[in-house]
Protein backbone atom coordinates (compact mmCIF):
# COMPACT_ATOMS: atom_id res chain seq x y z
CA UNK A 1 0.00 0.00 0.00
CA UNK A 2 0.97 3.45 -0.21
CA UNK A 3 3.85 4.04 2.03
CA UNK A 4 3.02 8.38 2.35
CA UNK A 5 -0.26 9.91 2.97
CA UNK A 6 -1.27 12.77 -0.04
CA UNK A 7 -3.40 15.71 0.37
CA UNK A 8 -5.30 18.19 -1.88
CA UNK A 9 -7.52 20.97 -1.63
CA UNK A 10 -9.30 22.59 -4.38
CA UNK A 11 -12.00 25.37 -4.03
CA UNK A 12 -14.98 25.98 -6.25
CA UNK A 13 -17.74 28.30 -6.88
CA UNK A 14 -20.87 26.03 -7.09
CA UNK A 15 -24.21 27.56 -8.14
CA UNK A 16 -27.42 25.08 -7.06
CA UNK A 17 -28.23 22.28 -9.59
CA UNK A 18 -24.75 22.95 -11.69
CA UNK A 19 -21.89 20.97 -12.46
CA UNK A 20 -18.07 21.71 -11.78
CA UNK A 21 -15.00 19.47 -12.89
CA UNK A 22 -11.87 19.42 -10.11
CA UNK A 23 -8.89 18.12 -11.33
CA UNK A 24 -6.22 16.96 -8.63
CA UNK A 25 -2.40 17.16 -9.65
CA UNK A 26 -0.57 13.65 -8.02
CA UNK A 27 2.69 13.27 -7.75
CA UNK A 28 4.49 10.01 -9.39
CA UNK A 29 2.70 7.33 -6.69
CA UNK A 30 5.62 4.64 -5.73
CA UNK A 31 4.48 0.75 -6.81
CA UNK A 32 1.64 -0.45 -4.55
CA UNK A 33 -1.94 -0.24 -3.98
CA UNK A 34 -2.94 2.98 -3.29
CA UNK A 35 -6.54 3.58 -1.18
CA UNK A 36 -8.07 7.47 -0.58
CA UNK A 37 -10.83 9.23 -0.24
CA UNK A 38 -12.73 12.22 -2.18
CA UNK A 39 -14.40 14.25 0.50
CA UNK A 40 -16.48 17.49 -0.17
CA UNK A 41 -16.86 20.07 2.38
CA UNK A 42 -20.36 21.17 2.23
CA UNK A 43 -22.84 21.73 4.88
CA UNK A 44 -26.28 19.60 4.13
CA UNK A 45 -28.97 17.55 5.52
CA UNK A 46 -27.09 14.23 4.17
CA UNK A 47 -23.45 14.25 5.20
CA UNK A 48 -22.69 10.90 4.70
CA UNK A 49 -22.67 11.16 1.03
CA UNK A 50 -20.30 13.51 1.20
CA UNK A 51 -16.99 11.31 0.41
CA UNK A 52 -16.12 8.33 -2.06
CA UNK A 53 -13.94 6.02 -1.29
CA UNK A 54 -11.54 4.79 -4.44
CA UNK A 55 -8.42 2.40 -4.91
CA UNK A 56 -5.41 3.30 -7.03
CA UNK A 57 -3.06 0.19 -8.00
CA UNK A 58 0.35 1.30 -9.39
CA UNK A 59 1.85 -1.56 -10.88
CA UNK A 60 4.49 -2.18 -13.86
CA UNK A 61 3.18 -3.90 -16.77
CA UNK A 62 2.48 -7.95 -16.83
CA UNK A 63 5.79 -9.55 -18.44
CA UNK A 64 4.73 -11.45 -21.31
CA UNK A 65 7.45 -14.58 -22.70
CA UNK A 66 6.55 -14.93 -26.57
CA UNK A 67 8.27 -17.73 -28.21
CA UNK A 68 7.88 -16.85 -32.08
CA UNK A 69 8.17 -20.52 -33.71
CA UNK A 70 8.86 -19.14 -36.98
CA UNK A 71 11.81 -15.95 -37.03
CA UNK A 72 13.14 -14.30 -39.25
CA UNK A 73 15.70 -11.58 -40.11
CA UNK A 74 13.26 -9.63 -41.75
CA UNK A 75 10.98 -8.72 -38.49
CA UNK A 76 7.95 -7.87 -40.48
CA UNK A 77 8.17 -11.85 -41.43
CA UNK A 78 7.74 -13.40 -38.35
CA UNK A 79 5.48 -15.25 -37.05
CA UNK A 80 4.88 -12.90 -33.74
CA UNK A 81 5.44 -9.31 -35.53
CA UNK A 82 2.12 -8.36 -35.09
CA UNK A 83 1.41 -9.66 -31.88
CA UNK A 84 4.34 -8.29 -30.31
CA UNK A 85 3.38 -4.78 -31.57
CA UNK A 86 0.07 -5.39 -30.92
CA UNK A 87 1.08 -5.61 -26.78
CA UNK A 88 3.53 -3.56 -26.85
CA UNK A 89 1.40 -0.55 -28.46
CA UNK A 90 4.55 0.27 -30.22
CA UNK A 91 7.54 -0.46 -32.95
CA UNK A 92 9.98 -3.20 -31.73
CA UNK A 93 12.67 -1.50 -29.69
CA UNK A 94 10.29 1.16 -28.88
CA UNK A 95 8.01 1.32 -25.63
CA UNK A 96 4.29 3.08 -24.85
CA UNK A 97 3.97 3.92 -20.88
CA UNK A 98 0.38 3.16 -20.98
CA UNK A 99 0.99 -0.28 -22.38
CA UNK A 100 -0.60 -3.55 -19.67
CA UNK A 101 2.12 -5.91 -21.43
CA UNK A 102 5.82 -5.74 -21.86
CA UNK A 103 6.83 -8.87 -24.35
CA UNK A 104 9.78 -10.38 -24.70
CA UNK A 105 10.31 -12.46 -27.40
CA UNK A 106 12.63 -15.86 -27.97
CA UNK A 107 13.02 -17.88 -31.17
CA UNK A 108 12.09 -21.50 -31.24
CA UNK A 109 14.19 -24.38 -31.84
CA UNK A 110 13.08 -27.56 -32.88
CA UNK A 111 12.73 -28.80 -29.16
CA UNK A 112 12.49 -25.58 -27.66
CA UNK A 113 13.92 -25.11 -24.01
CA UNK A 114 11.95 -22.01 -22.01
CA UNK A 115 13.91 -19.53 -20.18
CA UNK A 116 13.61 -18.70 -16.64
CA UNK A 117 10.01 -17.65 -15.73
CA UNK A 118 10.34 -16.22 -11.88
CA UNK A 119 9.48 -13.55 -13.50
CA UNK A 120 7.48 -14.01 -16.01
CA UNK A 121 3.47 -13.42 -15.73
CA UNK A 122 2.05 -14.73 -19.52
CA UNK A 123 3.33 -17.19 -21.66
CA UNK A 124 2.88 -17.23 -25.42
CA UNK A 125 3.47 -20.14 -27.60
CA UNK A 126 3.33 -19.19 -31.40
CA UNK A 127 3.07 -21.91 -33.97
CA UNK A 128 5.92 -23.36 -31.59
CA UNK A 129 7.05 -27.34 -33.01
CA UNK A 130 6.87 -28.10 -29.74
CA UNK A 131 8.91 -28.17 -25.85
CA UNK A 132 11.08 -30.20 -24.21
CA UNK A 133 9.66 -32.60 -21.70
CA UNK A 134 11.48 -30.48 -19.06
CA UNK A 135 10.70 -26.95 -20.56
CA UNK A 136 7.00 -28.59 -20.68
CA UNK A 137 7.04 -29.63 -16.76
CA UNK A 138 8.65 -25.94 -16.08
CA UNK A 139 5.65 -24.10 -18.22
CA UNK A 140 3.20 -26.55 -16.15
CA UNK A 141 3.53 -25.49 -13.05
CA UNK A 142 4.35 -22.00 -14.34
CA UNK A 143 0.53 -22.58 -14.88
CA UNK A 144 -0.24 -24.45 -11.65
CA UNK A 145 1.00 -21.32 -9.49
CA UNK A 146 -1.24 -18.98 -11.28
CA UNK A 147 0.35 -18.09 -14.37
CA UNK A 148 -1.45 -17.87 -17.83
CA UNK A 149 -0.44 -19.49 -20.97
CA UNK A 150 -1.75 -18.94 -24.43
CA UNK A 151 -1.14 -21.16 -27.70
CA UNK A 152 -1.36 -20.06 -30.93
CA UNK A 153 -1.49 -22.78 -33.36
CA UNK A 154 -0.62 -23.03 -37.11
CA UNK A 155 1.71 -25.57 -39.61
CA UNK A 156 4.81 -26.30 -37.34
CA UNK A 157 2.08 -28.10 -34.55
CA UNK A 158 2.10 -31.46 -34.66
CA UNK A 159 0.94 -34.53 -32.23
CA UNK A 160 3.94 -35.65 -32.33
CA UNK A 161 5.55 -32.30 -31.54
CA UNK A 162 2.97 -31.24 -28.44
CA UNK A 163 3.19 -34.44 -27.14
CA UNK A 164 4.97 -32.60 -24.26
CA UNK A 165 2.54 -30.45 -23.02
CA UNK A 166 -0.44 -33.19 -23.11
CA UNK A 167 1.69 -35.17 -20.73
CA UNK A 168 2.35 -32.08 -18.75
CA UNK A 169 -1.51 -31.39 -18.40
CA UNK A 170 -1.10 -27.99 -20.63
CA UNK A 171 -3.34 -29.86 -24.25
CA UNK A 172 -7.02 -29.15 -24.46
CA UNK A 173 -7.34 -32.42 -26.69
CA UNK A 174 -6.27 -34.52 -29.20
CA UNK A 175 -4.52 -32.33 -32.25
CA UNK A 176 -6.32 -34.19 -35.59
CA UNK A 177 -4.25 -32.01 -37.92
CA UNK A 178 -4.19 -29.04 -39.86
CA UNK A 179 -6.81 -27.97 -42.16
CA UNK A 180 -5.97 -25.33 -45.19
CA UNK A 181 -8.20 -24.05 -47.89
CA UNK A 182 -6.92 -22.32 -51.17
CA UNK A 183 -10.81 -21.15 -51.77
CA UNK A 184 -13.77 -20.36 -49.04
CA UNK A 185 -12.32 -19.42 -45.91
CA UNK A 186 -13.62 -20.00 -42.21
CA UNK A 187 -15.22 -17.77 -39.98
CA UNK A 188 -16.26 -17.50 -36.59
CA UNK A 189 -19.74 -19.21 -36.15
CA UNK A 190 -20.49 -18.62 -32.76
CA UNK A 191 -18.73 -17.75 -29.14
CA UNK A 192 -19.52 -17.75 -25.58
CA UNK A 193 -20.86 -14.46 -25.14
CA UNK A 194 -20.93 -13.97 -21.31
CA UNK A 195 -17.27 -14.76 -21.27
CA UNK A 196 -15.11 -11.98 -20.54
CA UNK A 197 -12.85 -12.16 -23.45
CA UNK A 198 -16.38 -11.32 -25.63
CA UNK A 199 -18.08 -9.06 -23.55
CA UNK A 200 -16.89 -6.02 -25.42
CA UNK A 201 -17.85 -7.59 -28.61
CA UNK A 202 -21.08 -7.98 -27.59
CA UNK A 203 -21.78 -3.90 -29.37
CA UNK A 204 -21.63 -4.13 -33.59
CA UNK A 205 -19.70 -0.78 -33.03
CA UNK A 206 -16.35 -2.56 -31.16
CA UNK A 207 -16.28 -4.89 -34.41
CA UNK A 208 -17.73 -7.84 -35.66
CA UNK A 209 -15.86 -11.31 -34.65
CA UNK A 210 -17.87 -13.04 -38.15
CA UNK A 211 -15.87 -10.95 -40.44
CA UNK A 212 -12.86 -12.25 -39.52
CA UNK A 213 -11.57 -15.30 -42.44
CA UNK A 214 -8.99 -18.28 -41.32
CA UNK A 215 -7.68 -19.92 -44.47
CA UNK A 216 -6.32 -22.67 -41.99
CA UNK A 217 -6.61 -24.00 -38.47
CA UNK A 218 -5.22 -27.31 -36.98
CA UNK A 219 -8.23 -29.00 -35.86
CA UNK A 220 -8.72 -29.95 -32.54
CA UNK A 221 -10.95 -32.70 -30.54
CA UNK A 222 -11.30 -31.39 -27.15
CA UNK A 223 -11.19 -33.64 -24.18
CA UNK A 224 -13.24 -33.42 -21.07
CA UNK A 225 -11.83 -30.93 -19.00
CA UNK A 226 -11.21 -28.47 -22.12
CA UNK A 227 -14.26 -26.15 -22.41
CA UNK A 228 -14.92 -24.74 -26.23
CA UNK A 229 -15.53 -20.73 -26.04
CA UNK A 230 -15.52 -19.79 -29.38
CA UNK A 231 -16.58 -22.35 -33.03
CA UNK A 232 -16.48 -21.72 -36.59
CA UNK A 233 -19.68 -21.57 -38.37
CA UNK A 234 -19.61 -25.63 -38.67
CA UNK A 235 -19.01 -26.30 -35.35
CA UNK A 236 -15.19 -27.01 -35.52
CA UNK A 237 -13.34 -25.61 -31.84
CA UNK A 238 -11.81 -22.33 -32.51
CA UNK A 239 -10.85 -20.93 -29.24
CA UNK A 240 -10.58 -23.59 -26.50
CA UNK A 241 -9.95 -22.97 -22.35
CA UNK A 242 -9.15 -25.47 -19.67
CA UNK A 243 -8.02 -24.49 -16.13
CA UNK A 244 -4.75 -25.97 -14.23
CA UNK A 245 -4.70 -25.45 -10.67
CA UNK A 246 -4.64 -21.92 -9.88
CA UNK A 247 -4.11 -20.81 -13.89
CA UNK A 248 -5.78 -20.87 -17.53
CA UNK A 249 -4.45 -22.32 -21.03
CA UNK A 250 -5.65 -20.85 -24.11
CA UNK A 251 -5.61 -22.32 -27.38
CA UNK A 252 -6.14 -20.65 -30.66
CA UNK A 253 -6.38 -22.84 -33.27
CA UNK A 254 -5.34 -20.52 -36.30
CA UNK A 255 -2.09 -18.43 -36.09
CA UNK A 256 -1.06 -14.39 -35.01
CA UNK A 257 0.69 -14.12 -38.35
CA UNK A 258 -0.91 -13.23 -42.04
CA UNK A 259 -0.40 -17.15 -43.28
CA UNK A 260 -3.47 -18.47 -42.16
CA UNK A 261 -5.94 -15.46 -41.59
CA UNK A 262 -6.38 -12.06 -42.11
CA UNK A 263 -6.93 -11.23 -38.62
CA UNK A 264 -3.26 -10.37 -37.70
CA UNK A 265 -4.08 -7.13 -40.68
CA UNK A 266 -7.77 -6.30 -39.55
CA UNK A 267 -8.25 -3.67 -36.09
CA UNK A 268 -9.76 -6.58 -34.08
CA UNK A 269 -6.13 -8.32 -33.38
CA UNK A 270 -5.32 -5.65 -30.60
CA UNK A 271 -8.31 -5.98 -28.38
CA UNK A 272 -9.23 -9.46 -29.09
CA UNK A 273 -5.40 -10.07 -28.26
CA UNK A 274 -5.71 -8.03 -25.31
CA UNK A 275 -8.72 -9.60 -23.96
CA UNK A 276 -7.35 -12.93 -23.79
CA UNK A 277 -4.21 -12.37 -21.93
CA UNK A 278 -6.72 -9.87 -19.56
CA UNK A 279 -8.86 -12.98 -18.76
CA UNK A 280 -5.44 -14.88 -18.30
CA UNK A 281 -4.13 -12.06 -15.70
CA UNK A 282 -6.68 -11.83 -14.23
CA UNK A 283 -7.50 -7.75 -15.90
CA UNK A 284 -10.47 -8.43 -17.53
CA UNK A 285 -12.02 -9.11 -13.89
CA UNK A 286 -10.27 -5.74 -12.62
CA UNK A 287 -6.93 -6.76 -12.16
CA UNK A 288 -5.61 -7.04 -8.38
CA UNK A 289 -7.77 -4.44 -7.21
CA UNK A 290 -11.23 -5.86 -6.83
CA UNK A 291 -14.79 -4.37 -5.48
CA UNK A 292 -15.88 -5.87 -2.41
Amino acid sequence: CGQRPIGQREKVKLEPGALVTVHFELPALDQGLWRGAVRMEVLDDLAFDNQRYFAVMVAPPYQVLVVDGQPENVPQMSETYFLETALRLAPRGQSYRGSRYAPTVVPASKETTLPNLDRTDLVVLANVAGLTSSSAERLARFVRQGGGLLVFCGDHVSPQGYESLRKAGLGVGQIMGNMVSDSLPWRLGDWDRKHSIFLPFDDPQHGDLRSLSFYGYTRIEPDANARVLARFRRGSPALLERGLEKGKVLWFVSTCDPDWTDWPRSRLLLPLVHQMLGYLSGLNAGGPVREA
